[in-house]
Parts: structure tokens; sequence; C-alpha cells
């Protein structure tokens, strides 16, 4: 089995090598690492063209902008591996990033892509205690407790829980499931990869931090560091329970999920969210076990045991702590 690593570059100079660095430093070597540059002026080719000593390396400079996503999509298209392994130019790999991830693909089998976790490293690579793991801020505990019951595309598509910088991917599955089909000006390369993914029951997700996540003011994402107060935890808790539903970014691609009955599945979770309120719900839960069975197979019990569950909270917070209905 061969090992790719498709990696962006522009304007990196600062980390580019510290990354490359660990990545040929593996305690599981790969066998190329294809880089695409998007025009960079600030010295990052110069850093490049040293590392590609042992060959190893490979860089292709794009004649003109692609952007993030295009970029990321021509560097793929460009690794000849059987895994592809996406990368940042600002973060930095543990070790046994790569071992862990191909010891997880040979347990499961079944999985074409797969995310981690990451701890978040500021500009100078010291740990943030504020944001603690990436999966506490994109990746909370009630999404994860929706996605493990069965339900990983139903938990998608409010937001994007696979961050691309930790994701890798079987080539077959890009060649196969076109899964860029999906990107739009809000739906980047790693989310619609998650999308297609979960659409299809292949994704799988690593809970252990495989690399540090750089966060600096020059980084092509960013996100807030949490406020203490800013609401009661019961009324996060609450908007965990409500908002289940697609948002707007990932209606429009409602019309291409056709696998996997996802479009019934989607109303499914739908109509449950609407009779959350109603305490005589999960009696009536059970009666569903065709539709259950149906649209979920083999996760059909977890799923359901899930929906009754989610009632019982939510019916449970409404009267405990006065919570308003939507």
């Amino acid at each position: 089995m061969t090992l790719s690593v498709a990696l962006c570059t522009y304007n990196g100079k600062s980390y580019i090598e510290e990354q490359l660095l660990s990545i040929l430093r593996q305690t599981l070597p790969v066998d190329e690492v294809v880089v695409c540059d998007d025009g960079s002026s600030d010295g990052t080719i110069g850093i490049i063209e040293k590392m590609q000593r042992d060959g190893k390396v490979k860089l292709h400079r794009n004649e003109k902008s692609l952007g993030v996503v295009e970029n990321f999509k021509k560097a793929a298209s460009l690794c000849m591996g059987d895994i592809i392994f996406f990368a940042d130019q600002d973060d930095r790999w543990h070790p046994n990033k790569v071992e862990t991830i191909l010891e997880y693909f040979d347990r499961h089998p079944q999985h074409e892509v797969v995310f981690t976790d990451a701890l978040i490293i500021d500009s100078s690579g010291e740990h943030l205690p504020a944001y603690g793991n990436l999966f506490q801020m994109t990746f909370q505990q009630e999404e994860r407790r929706m996605y493990y019951a069965g339900l990983e595309l139903e938990s998608f598509l409010t937001r994007n829980h696979a961050t691309g910088a930790t994701m890798a991917v079987r080539k077959r599955f890009l060649d196969k499931a076109d899964p860029f089909k999906l990107c739009t000006k809000q739906i980047l390369h790693d989310y619609a990869l998650a999308l297609r993914a979960a659409e299809l029951g292949v994704l799988g997700a690593i809970k252990k931090p495989l690399i540090d996540y750089r966060r600096h003011d020059k980084g092509q994402t960013v996100f807030e560091i949490p406020v203490d107060g800013k609401a009661s935890k019961w009324h996060t808790y609450y908007d965990h329970l409500r908002e289940l539903w697609p948002n707007r970014d990932t209606t429009q691609v409602l019309s291409m999920l056709k696998a996997n009955h996802a479009k019934e599945r989607i109303d499914h979770i739908a109509s449950r969210n609407k009779n959350l309120h109603n305490f005589l719900a999960p009696l009536f839960i059970p009666f569903r076990f065709r539709a259950y069975f149906r649209l979920y197979e083999h996760n059909w019990f977890r799923v359901m045991r899930y929906d009754i569950s989610q009632c019982i909270r939510y019916s449970l917070l409404r009267v405990t702590h006065n919570i308003p209905e939507k």
C-alpha cells in the first residue's frame, strides 16, 4: 500500500519547514508529499526546494492562483498513493499520525474517509488552554453522541466536524464517489468529503489528537475563543437538541445526496425534532420500527435508542429549566 500527502501552500514560509519535517519523520514513512503552491512570493518555494533532496517531496506550482478548494483538489489529483493524507502548511503532525490512521483503516475496512482530533496551538507552537482540543470546538458532546448513534449524515448537516488537516481518504473513494462535486462557496473540500462519506456510511472518526492545529491571524480559517457565561449550559444543550436540521449552506446540496435514503433520513430526523416537546413521543417511537430498520439498517437500534433518549432529555429540560419552544 502506497501513501501520499496532499499539502497546499501559499506564502507559508514561517511554518512550512517544520510541517514538512514532521511529515517526513513519521514512524511509518509516507511514499510522497505532493506540494501544490498557489503563487507564493515570500520564500516558501525556496524552502520546499531544499526539502526535495530525498525525492519524496514533489513540488507543483500553479500557473495561476486556484484558491483553497481548487488547490486541494489539484494536489489530491496528483497523488499516486492508495491512501491520501491532507495537510495544511502551518500545522505540525504527531510522529505516529500515519501509523495510527493506517491501523484504523486496517481495523475498519468499510471506512473510506477518516478524520481525527487535534491539539490547538498558537503561532509560537504553544498549546492554547482556552481552546483545548479541536473536537471541543468543532465536534461537541451532543454532536458526537448523535454521530456515534448511527446518525453520521444528520450530524454533519448542521456544520462540518471534520477538519481537512486531520483527514485521510482512500484514493478509490475520490475516483468513485466524486465528493468534490458537492463543493460550493460555503462547502469546502473537507466538508464535501465528510458529507459524501457520511451519506454512504463510510466515514470514520479517531478521538485521539494526531496533529497540532495552529491558529494564527494569517490562517485560512479562524474561530473565536469561547467566552464563559455567554449562555447557560442548559440553553446551549437545548440548542444542540433543537438545531439538528440542515442549515442554509447545506440545504443546497441535499439534492445531490441520493444514497442510503439520505433525503428520507433527513425528513425522519426533522419529524422527530418537531415532536421533541411531546411527553408521549418516546412511547410512540418504537412503533416506527419498520421505518428505522429501512432507513438505518444495522444501526436501527442505536438510532431508535438515541431518539428516545433525546425526547426524554428535552422534555425534562423544558420542565426543570423553563426552556421556551422555538
